[in-house]
């Protein structure tokens, strides 16, 4: 079981870990500043569309690392279906950086829990899964503890 809770007080019962070999199509790729301004876009939309519907904006919340991120969420969101709306390519894919935890060292741009997400929209991109082995060629199996 995991020492660390999910934002939605989930716990995880037995982990796993497995890899992926996953084309990213059409990419939403936050990476890559071309798309930088969609997404400012889209969240001018949401506040917008959230005033006209008389709702409250969503927030991201979860600690210094905003790690329940509704807000976000809600924007890409309405990036897609702003797209769809106008008929668009849709995104097969989305892929962010997040940069959470503690800094590595005084003054660091590294963070200790950093990593890369991808959101894969359409399953016909994802080509195959498998088991990572571990050091020895053995497939990696989590046992209950």
């Amino acid at each position: 079981m995991s020492k660390r809770p999910h934002p939605s007080g989930q716990t995880i019962k037995q982990p796993a870990v497995i890899g992926a070999v996953i084309y990213l199509g059409n990419c939403l790729n936050l990476l890559d500043s071309q798309y930088i301004e969609m997404v400012k876009r889209a969240y001018r939309d949401l506040i917008k569309f959230s005033k006209t519907a008389g709702i409250d904006m969503p927030q991201n919340t979860g600690g210094s690392d905003l790690v329940d991120r509704k807000l976000d969420c809600a924007v890409l969101r309405m990036l897609h279906q702003t797209k769809k709306e106008v008929n668009d390519e849709p995104f097969d894919s989305v892929r962010a950086a997040f940069f959470e935890g503690d800094p590595l060292y005084e003054n660091s741009g590294f963070a200790s829990k950093s990593h890369i997400q991808v959101c894969v929209r359409d399953l016909r991109l994802i080509h195959g899964y498998f088991r990572p082995l571990d050091e020895k060629g053995v497939p990696i199996i989590f046992e209950d503890r």
